[in-house]
């Protein structure tokens, strides 16, 4: 009997076996509501004690059962059996010995809890070594974590300035999911041992759980994911939503959360789970490998989908503890939401909406502030003589100055300007023509001839038999793309398929069309729109700026201005600009509607690898409400920032800025009298600088 005893872990102080026997006969008396033993008359109890008969007159006698010695001493120690489980002081049970309710996982041989039918006993056992040590608490420490970090996420003072309402909504949902989760499964792993009732109450709560985390993990990446195209992005959010609820209502079934059922509960969440492999794949299609791995930021879903996987897979297998049966009994942790936990979601800083640089914002009324920017520290610094103030500003002057040479360098000593021939079409120049261009063209006298000299002035001219604009255009693009074969011009390897319109100026009928990644090799002229976008908070000019996206052929990963893009033959200068601002920062077609044309800038340089890239930017400035955060669009953008000036100013005089959009980014500083004569020596060359003829 005694090793029995010891291995159902029955505690010390336990009432012996001899107590219990003593116990018995009592146990089995059948007492009345009365409390009189039925067919039992005690001594003392006779109506013929004449000290009875002297006390009842008109009143019922009262009546003390008197327990035997033995018997009292078996409840005294069943009192103080219940007082020390009361108080935690219990030893751990082996598996054979649980009642059938509390066996799940047979593998776990020893260190289980006994049947505590008190809440207060069960939380007290957290502090004990068992084999729900490890689950209670780190589903009590995430569960923690996330109450402080989402709580601290969604009272951020920032947060109405970052994003607007409806992204709070999103990310809470992701913390809502990922809190109830763990604290529903900590509890279970808690109190689960309380009672067969309980256990079955609470892990319904456990598996609902997980339903809700994996719906929460969805609907961030989801929402940015589709930003842009709401209407797959509701569809899919109402699935997953539809789903989750499903395997919240399967796991009310009494059965679900039985051993005989631990393939269907895997089977459930991981079909939740992988459900996410339709919007992956439609996102993949439809926007393609690179955007989805940089934009929509599918690698932290791919690691989700494998730790999900893995945590399903040994919650199902039972592993490590089928291999080491014994062994993992304490420290095992296989429970499928711990696997389950997801990396963070995508981080809207990352997919469009960034951090808030500068104090919190205040709405002015509308046009407060402007006109009346006082001078930041460097020009104050001028402006009153200070040597540090000077040094600096010569330092960025220096810099800026250095760039707008280098993006004007076909104007300058050095150029290949007067080797290069005039490109005629029609009897009117269009651009110039590099020597090492001009020889190569000359295999192709059906549609350019090449004259050097002899009484005819050198020159490269498309031939006047290709009368019309349509016959010009194919004439062209077959040679372009000949020589796009031959591999000889570096500019042809980012062809676009996208055609420019070519013509001597910008007022005039476009003579014929050329894909826009030869157009330096002939040095026409190039157009393109620009947009400032901009925003006032507490008396002080906030600038959005973009940084490209790495798959960019062109200038990947640097500084850009908010949206911006080239003019494509068929297309208006303001078409341009609302078709670029809605894609690449889903800017709304009535806001971009508010933009204010702001001139142009100008500029001509040559290509480090040859060519000559002669452009011509219109530049808009749109001041956008305080709330307003632009979203990645098309993929051309990574990321956006929302800058005070002082620090636009610092990015122009740095290799991070793509060198155009820094030159439409100093426009605007000048313009809007952030940059002042009396504070930038320079200041007659920047301006020149920004608008020189083509």
């Amino acid at each position: 009997m005694e090793p029995l005893k010891e291995r159902a872990g029955w505690c010390a102080g336990y009432p012996g076996e001899e107590a219990v026997a003593e116990m018995r006969p009592l146990l089995q008396e059948d007492i009345s509501q009365d409390g009189i033993a039925m067919g039992v008359e005690p001594t003392g109890w006779g109506t013929d004690d004449p000290d009875l008969e002297e006390n009842e007159v008109g009143t019922d006698p009262v009546r003390v059962m008197m327990l035997p010695l033995q018997a009292q001493h078996a409840m005294e120690k069943m009192e103080e059996f219940v007082l020390k489980v009361w108080e935690g002081r219990w030893r751990v049970m082996p598996y054979d010995v649980l009642p059938d309710w509390l066996k799940d996982n047979d593998f776990l041989l020893h260190g289980h809890r006994p049947p505590m039918p008190s809440f207060r006993a069960c939380f007290r056992s957290i502090f004990r070594l068992h084999t729900e040590t490890g689950n209670i608490w780190t589903h009590l420490l995430g569960f923690l974590f996330f109450l402080v970090l989402g709580i601290g996420y969604m009272i951020s003072p920032n947060m109405k300035y970052v994003a607007p309402i409806q992204e709070r909504v999103v990310f809470g949902m992701f913390f809502l999911g990922a809190i109830l989760c763990l604290c529903f499964s900590w509890l279970f792993h808690t109190v689960y041992c309380h009672s067969e009732e309980v256990s079955r109450t609470f892990s319904k709560l456990d598996y609902s759980g997980i339903a809700l985390l994996t719906m929460g993990s969805f609907v961030p990446w989801l929402y940015y994911s589709f930003y842009c195209s709401p209407q797959p992005q509701l569809i899919y959010l109402v699935i997953i939503c539809v789903l989750g609820v499903t395997a919240i209502m399967v796991s009310q079934w009494d059965h679900f959360a039985t051993p005989q059922y631990r393939a269907v509960r895997a089977g459930v969440f991981l079909g939740l789970g992988l459900s996410g492999l339709a919007p992956t794949l439609h996102f993949v299609i439809a926007e393609g490998f690179i955007k989805a791995t940089t934009v929509g930021q599918i690698g932290w879903l791919f690691l989700m989908a494998i730790l999900y996987i893995l945590g399903v897979g040994l919650y199902a297998a039972r592993i490590p503890e089928r291999f080491f049966p014994g062994k993992c009994d304490i420290w095992r942790h296989g429970e499928l939401h711990n696997e389950a936990i997801p990396p963070s979601p995508p981080d809207p800083f990352i997919l469009g909406s960034p951090p808030v640089a500068g104090p919190k914002a205040k709405r002015e009324p509308p046009g407060a502030g402007e006109g009346r920017l006082p001078l930041r520290r460097r020009e104050r610094g001028l402006a009153r003589g200070g040597a540090w103030g000077a040094m600096a500003a010569a330092g960025w002057s220096a810099r800026v100055t250095a760039l707008l040479r280098r993006m004007n360098s076909f104007h300058g000593a050095g150029s290949s300007k007067a080797l290069c021939l005039p490109f005629m079409v029609a009897g009117q120049q269009v651009g110039h023509v590099l020597p090492s261009v001009a020889k190569y063209l000359c295999q192709y006298p059906a549609v350019f001839l090449v004259s050097r000299g002899d009484g005819v002035p050198a020159c490269v001219e498309l031939n006047k038999k290709l009368a019309s604009s349509e016959q010009r255009t194919d004439a062209v693009e077959g040679v372009l793309r000949e020589m796009r074969a031959q591999q000889d011009f570096p500019c042809l390897k980012e062809w676009r398929e996208e055609l420019y319109s070519v013509m001597p100026y910008f007022c005039d009928t476009p003579l014929f069309s050329m894909e826009r990644s030869a157009t330096p090799l002939f040095g026409v002229k190039r157009y393109g729109t620009h947009l400032n976008g901009y925003t006032w908070r507490n008396g002080q000019m906030f600038m959005w700026l973009a940084r490209r996206a790495l798959s960019k052929l062109t200038y990947p990963g640097l500084l850009d201005n908010m949206a911006a893009g080239g003019i494509a033959s068929g297309l208006g200068v303001r078409e341009t600009l609302v078709k670029e601002s809605q894609e690449e920062a889903c800017i709304p077609t009535s806001l971009t509607a508010l933009a204010k044309a702001a001139g142009t800038i100008s500029y001509t340089y040559e290509g480090a690898q040859g060519g000559i890239y002669a452009e011509c930017q219109f530049v808009f400035d749109l001041k956008l409400p305080e709330g307003f955060v632009p979203q990645v669009g098309d993929g051309e953008v990574q990321q956006f920032y929302l800058w005070p000036l002082e620090k636009v100013k610092e990015a122009i005089g740095s290799p991070d800025f793509k060198p155009n959009c820094a030159m439409v980014a100093l426009d605007f500083l000048i313009r809007h009298g952030y940059i002042q004569p009396d504070g930038e020596p320079h200041y007659v060359e920047l301006v020149e600088g920004l608008h020189r003829t083509l």
